[in-house]
């Protein structure tokens, strides 16, 4: 099996605050990995929780979001929002 290349993705438009929303059963790990590393490339600034080392985006509802607004990380987690940890490389 081989693993799903996510690497040099342009991400060109945000109709909305968020760069990227993906189900719940989208790999948090896969997600990390676009919004952090292999040359993706966002429209916006994007970002994950706020001065937490090598955590995730919000997921809420059971869906994981890449942000372009800080002000909607912070209100997602104070709404309850949780940050997903992602294991130490």
């Amino acid at each position: 099996m081989q693993d799903t290349y996510i690497g040099k993705n342009e991400f060109k438009m945000s109709v909305s605050s968020k760069e990227i929303e993906t189900s719940d059963t989208y790999d948090g790990a896969m997600l990390y990995d676009i919004w952090r590393n292999n040359g993706n490339v966002f429209a916006m600034p994007t970002y994950a929780a706020l001065e937490v080392e090598r955590n995730l985006v919000i997921s809420k509802n059971k869906v994981r979001y890449i942000y372009n607004q800080e002000k909607e990380v912070q209100t997602d987690v104070g709404a309850g929002g949780r940050i997903d940890t992602l294991p130490a490389k």
